[in-house]
Parts: structure tokens; sequence; C-alpha cells
């Protein structure tokens, strides 16, 4: 517990840092936010014990750095029926995540723009150790005309268990009158979106996103010692987003989540027989953010 400590209280002053050492500039912010997230209870195939998921996150992004902290808690049925863990104890109670990454955004002429981001990680049940993940992304967007944009790209991810190579590319489109009313989306990979928006302060919009993250398991884990378990799944949500103000914003709506799967990996990152599927399940989201 204290080396988590340790490690947040790190992020945070990385994440602070740019804000304290330069004066705003132009369009640079600082925004905050947090988000609340339910899963409702699910089976595992063949009713194999159950379980329920509550989240939180906080986000905060300043002058291109991020930094978010998650906190996902499990709530288990059954326990004598799930296909791993002793029969008795929760496998595991709550699982976290810090991240810390840096975007940068830039113009290559009138048309062209391009993106280069980076981000370190930590995910973990109780121990930080061999918990640590880096990505690496960089990618082009060309904007046809007032309407039409096109992004297209790559991102390597690297943990204990894998390094994965996922191209991405997507196609927005955005047509807004001066009272801020009008259509949008995006469709792409691993996330896309449509959208209308009443005025500048009233927006619905539904969402569709990949969703997957590997834990390092406790030392002392009745599931595996020292291991990995790797979530995913897929979700599907419509929001209606609220901005009252220039600095206020409200997010809230009901989900969807389907196609779900644990895969358990011991502790030389080996996957431990075939991945465990959840029935889908529905749920919610409510997000509030502050811009400074």
């Amino acid at each position: 517990m204290k080396r988590f400590l340790a490690f947040l209280i790190c992020l945070l002053s990385i994440a602070v840092m740019p804000v304290q050492a330069q004066e705003p500039e132009g369009d640079s912010q600082v925004n905050v936010s947090v988000r609340g997230r339910y899963i409702g209870s699910a089976d595992f195939s063949d009713d194999e014990g159950k379980a329920q998921v509550t989240s939180t996150e906080l986000a905060m992004e300043a002058y291109g750095f991020s930094f978010s902290y998650t906190m996902n808690n499990y709530s288990w049925s059954d326990k004598s029926s799930l296909p791993f863990g002793n029969g008795s104890d929760a496998p595991w109670d709550r699982l976290h995540k810090l991240s810390l990454g840096y975007q940068y955004d830039g113009d290559i002429d009138e048309n062209w723009e391009y993106t280069l981001a980076a981000t370190v990680d930590s995910a973990f049940e109780e121990d930080m150790s061999d918990s640590f993940g880096a990505s690496f992304m960089a990618g082009l967007g060309y904007q046809f005309n007032k309407y039409w944009k096109t992004y297209f790209g790559g991102r390597v991810a690297v943990n204990d268990i894998e390094t994965e190579v996922m191209p991405y590319f997507a196609v927005s489109y955005e047509n807004l009158a001066q009272d801020g009313s009008g259509t949008f989306m995006t469709l792409g990979l691993p996330e896309s979106e449509v959208g209308y928006a009443f005025n500048e302060s009233s927006t619905i919009r539904a969402t569709f996103e990949l969703a997957g993250e590997t834990y390092r398991l406790a030392d002392d884990s009745t599931v595996v010692k020292k291991g990995y378990v790797e979530t995913s799944s897929m979700l599907v949500g419509l929001y209606y987003d609220w901005k009252p103000t220039e600095a206020f914003t409200m997010s809230v709506g009901p989900e969807y989540h389907f196609d779900r799967e644990i895969q358990l990996y011991n502790s030389d990152g080996d996957d431990r027989g075939d991945a465990h599927e959840l029935d889908a399940a529905l749920g919610g989201s409510l997000m509030v953010g502050y811009q400074f």
C-alpha cells in the first residue's frame, strides 16, 4: 500500500508540474473530471457464479499531459460455483490502474495534421511489481473540407503478457450551425460515436467502444499467485451531455456491456486455459468535469 501511495503522489506531482511551471498560453486549459460507472450482475457461462462491477475514475489533463486513476470494485455471488478462485473467498475485491501520458498535436499544412502520444501505466490488485506497461501512438489526420475528416495511424502497447501492434482508422463528420446545433459522428475503432447537438450546451450521442485491461494479481491471490487477469468487453452507450457554462460539463446515460471475457495468466505470462465468458449486462455512467 505504501508503494501504491508513493507512486500515486509521484504521478500527481508530475501531472501538476507543468501547470505550476508555465503561464497559460492560448487555448491551454486544465481539465479535471470524475466518472462513476456501474455494470449490473451477470452470470459466468453455465451459471458458474456471478460478478457485478462498479468503478470510479479521476482524470486530469493539462498542457498535453494526462493523468488518471481508476478503481474497479467487484461484488461476487455464489462464489462456490465460480470457475476460478478457492470457492469461498472473493477472487479479488478491487483492481486499480494508474496512467500518465503525453500527447502532442501539430499541423503540417492547412489540410494535414499529426498526433504523437506516449503513455505509461500500472494496473494491479495489490502489488505494483511486474504491473507496468507502456503504449506509443502516431497518427495523421486529413481535413477534406469543413465537414469531413479522416484519421489513420498505429499504436504499440507493451505489458508483461504481450506486445500488441494495432492500426486504427476513423472518419469524422461535423455539421454545426452558429448556435451550436447540428449532427456529428466519428466511425472507427476502437471507438465510434454518432450524435446530435441541440445547442452549445445540450447534446445527445450514441457510442460503441472496445474495452480491455490486464492487471497483475496479488502475491497471495487465490486465483493465480503473482499472476495476471485480462478483462475484455464491448459496450454501447447512449449519453446526454450538458454544458451549462464554459467550465462545467456533465454526461450521463445507460450502457450495455457484452462479449465479456476474463482470461487468466500465470506469473510467467502463460495463459491458464480458455477464457471465462460473462453474460451481457446493463449498466450506466455519470461523469462531471470542470475546466480551469
